[in-house]
């Protein structure tokens, strides 16, 4: 998967020529193409209107009767709909003022409000939890992290749930690691943002004990508890985390992360095994690579860490590291909740 970030793949959803006949189309009209699975160019279309009052309005009286009439499915084809266009240019491309992102805001709370007291919506809501932050954690620089914070909402609603819980432990994660303030990115690994790893690891081992964990939990929470020196723990979830029959990417990320907590340990031998075996999995082990060629820099193998390093920087560039996706948090997720809540509208 590459980066930037699977949040491109949704943006990508939203680009391209906009039919002329846009702005004939009514609020109704688009909607009714959403549910027909036109998402692309009801996406389009929606993303092109002028917010004119009189479109307002149109809007607005739908919106009301639909709450009226508890219409339940055009709601939340609604709320797909406003989600998409929300996040259509938040990928990379500058400040909220560039998009129409505030004004879909609004329009999200309110279609939100309606749907949470339907109890035929709850499933259709936790995807929708899943997705909002997913696409939030894309770019949490560009997102205000106190704003629209629905998976907080998504808790309270589901208290229990393995995926929302990692979702949640994977945000104060990614929160910890876009600090300059952590032991990663100052120079003498000194810092201090220990608190959101406490939170991030207690969000993690929540959901690690719900019914039906993820081995991402276990992946995740390893990392975690590596970083606030609980060695013995981290190890316990690397373990928990082999038990499940994984594909490349995230046996190599295990493997990336267990050889960083052998090396913690002062076992050099065994670090630079889990090396080798990550670099043989996937197509561009940056990464592993790099820790590969720094831990022979150690032990005085100087030759063969610059020859590791000359590998890892002449690798294609048409795939990516899956370290890349795994340090946006459940960004790389986006684009299966989308696809999800698609299926879960669609008429």
């Amino acid at each position: 998967m590459s980066r930037p970030t699977v949040i491109a793949l949704v943006a990508c959803c939203l680009i391209g020529l906009v039919p002329s006949s846009a702005d004939a189309q009514t609020y109704e009209q688009i909607i009714r193409a959403y549910r027909r699975g036109e998402f692309d160019s009801a996406g389009m279309v929606m993303s092109a209107l002028i917010e004119s009052a009189e479109r307002r309005r149109e809007r607005e009286d739908w919106l009301n009767l639909a709450v009226k009439e508890q219409r339940g499915a055009d709601l939340a084809a609604a709320l797909m709909l406003h989600t998409e266009v929300a996040f259509s240019r938040v990928a990379f491309t500058g400040p909220p003022e560039s998009s129409n992102m505030p004004v879909h805001f609004v329009i999200v709370d309110f279609i939100y409000d309606a749907l949470r007291p339907l109890p035929d919506r709850r499933t259709f809501l936790r995807n929708w939890y899943l997705l909002w932050e997913s696409l939030r954690q894309s770019n949490p620089v560009w997102i205000n992290r106190g704003r629209a914070d629905y998976l907080r909402r998504g808790l309270d609603m589901f208290p229990d749930d393995s995926e929302l819980l990692l979702a949640m432990g994977a945000r104060y994660e990614l929160a910890w690691w876009a600090l300059q303030e952590n032991s990663h990115h100052r120079v003498d690994g000194g810092g201090s943002a220990e608190s959101l790893l406490r939170s991030a690891r207690d969000y993690l081992r929540k959901s690690s004990r719900s019914p039906q964990p993820t081995s991402e939990t276990n992946l995740r929470l390893s990392r975690v508890l590596t970083l606030l020196g609980e060695l013995d723990a981290a190890s316990a979830e690397l373990e928990r985390f082999k038990t499940v029959r994984e594909g490349p990417v995230l046996q190599y990320l295990g493997l990336l992360f267990e050889g960083d907590l052998l090396e913690r340990r002062g076992n050099l031998t065994a670090a630079a095994r889990a090396y080798d075996q990550a670099v043989a999995l996937v197509g561009v082990p940056q990464s592993a690579l790099i820790a590969r060629a720094h831990l022979a820099y150690v032990l005085g193998e100087r030759r063969d860490a610059a020859a590791a390093v000359v590998t890892a920087m002449g690798l294609s560039e048409k795939q990516s590291d899956p370290w890349w996706w795994y340090i946006r948090g459940m960004s790389w997720r986006a684009i299966f909740y989308l696809d999800r809540g698609r299926r879960m509208v669609r008429q």
